[in-house]
């Protein structure tokens, strides 16, 4: 092995083949000198080192030590059939530091001083770096790291596979200020681009000031929105109390929600709610979050879970899904659950528990990255536009077994439920308005020897003047048979039209109203107040029939606007480095 000491004004640039293969005109010519023996070498790519001041370089086997403003870039092979350039969403990956060291055996590379490494999973500031260029596995020590959905930074950032990264002693957030809306210190803290992030002895601070403290967080940065999990409410029957919700699981495939209001006054009460996603092949993903808005309003119409809601304390919205098809086992336990009607009492509910299957969009087919949006990033089209991507209608079906005990009634039975759910696409009348039409069929079966049977056609009106204000009217008609022994799943009305008014913007004002035809008299209302900041929103909602006031603090992930915005500040940061593909 030989080794040579070369100065910048020799050699502006070396490249250093990986793949130690000689070529054809070495092959063919037996005179030609054999590169020295690698062993275990990664055969996937080359590396080329440049802008150094002193470059130590083993010909032999391509490793090199180098010194000075060093920029290095590393270009896997491309994909069989593939002739575009690399970039870093390609594959290329740019590292700059003071002095780097690179062992062609290992695929690995340890760098040092004021270093910045761009990867096609973001891009990494810090101090020291030992680094993998073919896994796109390592560690970062006081790092800093920025992706199109999150920053974070902390004493060290470990980089593992399949985009799984660990902070140790650091923060998070989702805002782009510098000085962000939120962010969430921790011990330690896992981000997975599938679970999204799970953290230990975690502060979050609003601003500068400090909120609480938890000894664990779960957050799914992708929601639509996230609430805090820890938030004030108050009604009169209760006084003043929290709500308490955490993820207890939060895997590919399955999720463990818990939902708790705690008071002074009531014994605590909520829900606590498993699934798993139990669909075969690519459709299996994270299961939808909006069967958990029927635990508390049963009666709830498909085309409701269609609204951004007035008041929005949980992410559980149907106007978040992305409508992949899935077959969901779920699991539920509830303990005095208040149930919302219209015209009587509303009852409290345990469930003790009940379990299921939950078949969704039964039509649809899985929706995949395309070329005008290969990140399938957040869908920015007006709501009276927006369609379901992937399927002519969405057809849902649940069916379900548990014992329920209701309260102040005191009943209990078994129940075997079952609910097809039917929501047209949006029939599009001009540039800002549509109308839709659903379908919800309720059959329950209960160990008292009892039938009933529920169908509700509605169809629903949305008009749009512009992106930041809203109309609606939507009409629901109820028919029944049979007998039921409880009061919550009983038909509450026969006629229901409802009217909302909605401001979308910065500050968002939001009222709904549902009133009774057959007893011409409003049944209920609520109105709720928001100011949406960068990443983070802040509300007050008031529910007349209970009397309930809320409280929401929501964490906001980024909009496609503002991801596309990201999009271009993160290549203009590349273009810094001279990324051009050796």
């Amino acid at each position: 092995m030989t080794q040579r000491h070369l100065p910048l004004s020799f050699v502006a640039s070396v490249l250093c083949f990986a793949l130690a293969t000689p070529s054809k005109a070495e092959e063919n010519d037996p005179s030609a000198k054999a590169p020295a023996p690698i062993v275990n070498a990664p055969k996937t790519g080359r590396i080329a080192v440049s802008d150094f001041k002193q470059l130590h370089w083993s010909m032999g086997k391509g490793s090199f030590q180098a010194e000075g403003d060093v920029i290095v870039r590393f270009k896997p092979l491309p994909p069989k059939g593939t002739t575009a350039p690399l970039t870093p969403a390609l594959g290329l990956t740019v590292l700059k530091a003071q002095s780097v060291d690179y062992s062609t055996e290992r695929g690995s590379v340890k760098a040092v001083g004021g270093l910045r490494l761009v990867n096609p999973e973001g891009h990494f500031r810090g101090e020291t770096l030992d680094y993998n260029l073919i896994k796109q596995t390592g560690s970062v020590t006081l790092a800093t790291l920025n992706t199109l959905l999150f920053k974070m930074e902390g004493k060290r950032i470990t980089i593992g596979e399949n985009q799984i990264y660990t902070l140790e002693d650091g923060s998070f957030t989702t805002c782009e200020a510098e000085n962000p809306d939120y962010k969430i210190t921790a011990k330690s803290l896992v981000y997975n681009a599938n679970k999204g992030i799970q953290a230990k002895h975690i502060t979050v601070y609003a601003g500068g000031t400090k909120l609480f403290s938890l000894p664990a967080f779960r957050k799914n940065i992708r929601a639509n929105s996230q609430a805090l999990p820890v938030v004030p409410s108050y009604t009169p029957l209760e006084g003043f109390g929290i709500k308490y919700r955490d993820s207890l699981i939060r895997t590919a495939h399955q999720s463990l929600d818990m939902n708790v209001n705690l008071s002074l006054k009531v014994v605590p009460h909520g829900y606590i709610y498993y699934q798993n996603d139990v669909s075969t092949g690519a459709k299996r993903g994270l299961p939808s979050f909006q069967q958990t808005n029927e635990l508390m309003d049963p009666q709830l119409g498909i085309l409701d879970q269609f609204h951004i809601p007035v008041f929005q304390s949980t992410p559980d919205t149907r106007v978040d899904d992305d409508y992949t098809p899935h077959s969901t086992f779920y699991a539920v336990v509830q303990n005095r659950q208040f149930s919302f009607l219209k015209n009587r009492l509303s009852p409290l509910i345990s469930r003790l528990p009940e379990i299921g299957m939950r078949f969704t969009n039964l039509l649809g087919t899985v929706q995949t990255a395309s070329a005008s949006n290969p990140a399938n990033l957040p869908d920015d089209t007006p709501l009276p536009l927006r369609r379901m991507p992937n399927t002519p209608f969405l057809l849902d079906v649940n069916a379900g077994f548990g014992i329920v005990h209701e309260l102040p009634t005191q009943v209990t039975s078994g129940r075997l439920g079952l609910r097809v759910n039917f929501a047209s696409q949006p029939i599009i009348l001009d540039s800002r308005s549509s109308v839709r039409f659903g379908l919800s069929n309720w059959l329950n079966v209960y160990t008292r020897g009892t039938v009933y049977g529920m169908t509700s056609p509605e169809f629903d009106y949305t008009f749009m003047p512009n992106h930041k204000l809203l109309y609606g009217l939507g009409y629901l008609y109820s028919t029944d048979a049979g007998a039921t022994p409880f009061r919550f799943d009983h038909r509450d009305m026969r006629h229901e039209l409802r009217a909302r008014f909605q401001t979308l913007g910065t500050w968002g004002f939001g009222y709904l109203m549902r009133y009774d035809l057959a007893e011409m008299r409003p049944f209920e209302a609520e109105f709720a107040i928001t100011r949406n900041l960068d990443c983070l929103q802040l509300g007050i909602g008031y529910r007349f029939v209970n009397k309930q006031f809320n409280f929401a603090v929501n964490l906001l992930p980024p909009n496609r606007s503002k991801i596309k915005a990201k999009q271009a500040y993160l290549q203009q940061d590349s273009l810094t480095l001279n990324e051009v593909a050796p």
